[in-house]
């Protein structure tokens, strides 16, 4: 069993493997430091994204898409403010960071970090309406094309909640990262996060730029993700108050699904949810 006082000597020697290029080594160390700290910092942004751990899907939100650099965990800790999704109309008020800690990925999220994301937003659209079915008629946009005009528009203000919440759990809203951050500021200073980074001044600026990319691309990478998550629950049913996935392979659905509410008043939805019809 490791315990704290190994993270010391764990660190130097991932150090000393990442100097000598030994990143395979220097990532298995880094991975114990992990075991004893989830939250150490230089392990965080020193293991490489090709080192998933496979069996535990809901840690591959640790790491984000680039190659020679993970980004933070999407962890609870990371959040620095209250996210309240209070925007009024069919949607509820919940609290993003008690979501994220609720949040459980499923099989489906096993294949890759955007499937990850993706079913973390379905976890969070699900439950986001006072009728759960009410999601069904909203979208994000990539392109701005309106084929459907019972879909309507995500109120931005949730886009944008949601985009900033899961850059703040990712770690990528430090104030080091911001948009008028410079590398060359860091060089020579004492900074922890800047130290964090890596053994010398080229790996941190390496990783430093690395992450700065992955902050600016993160809000057309998540409006994707919300989008996907979006189109797969217009596919789901209501059944028992709840949206669950369709039944595939010439099984008999249960629930009433999208075109049942399109087709139906608001008045004759009640009714029927109200007299089990949902159920059947």
């Amino acid at each position: 069993m490791l315990y704290h006082d190994d993270v010391t000597l764990l660190t130097g020697l991932a150090r000393n493997k990442e100097l000598l290029g030994e990143m395979q080594e220097s990532n298995e160390c880094y991975k114990k430091v992990l075991n004893v700290q989830a939250n150490n910092i230089e392990a965080i942004a020193c293991i490489e994204t090709n080192c998933f751990y496979d069996d535990k899907p809901e840690i591959a939100l640790r790491y984000y898409r680039y190659n020679t650099i993970a980004c933070h965990y999407l962890i609870y800790e990371n959040i620095t403010r209250t996210y309240l999704t209070n925007v009024g109309g069919h949607f509820k008020e919940i609290d993003l960071k008690d979501e994220l800690c609720r949040y459980k990925a499923t099989g489906r999220a096993k294949k890759s970090v955007s499937a990850t994301l993706i079913d973390f937003y379905r976890h969070i659209f699900k439950q986001l309406c006072f009728d759960p079915s009410d999601i069904w008629f909203y979208a994000v946009r990539i392109n701005g094309a309106r084929r459907d005009t019972t879909i309507k528009d995500l109120p931005n203000e949730l886009t944008l909640m949601i985009t900033d919440f899961t850059l703040d759990a990712l770690g990528l809203a430090r104030p080091e990262l911001s948009s008028s951050a410079n590398v060359q500021q860091f060089h020579g200073t004492n900074n922890s996060f800047w130290l964090s980074l890596g053994a010398c001044d080229e790996v941190r600026e390496e990783r430093f730029k690395s992450l700065m990319e992955a902050k600016a691309t993160f809000t057309v990478d998540s409006r994707v993700a919300m989008a996907e998550a979006l189109e797969d629950l217009r596919s789901y049913r209501f059944f028992n108050g709840a949206l669950i996935p369709a039944k595939k392979n010439g099984k008999i659905e249960i629930g009433l699904g999208r075109s049942d509410k399109k087709r139906m008043s608001p008045e004759e939805w009640i009714v029927a949810v109200g007299n089990g019809t949902d159920e059947c």
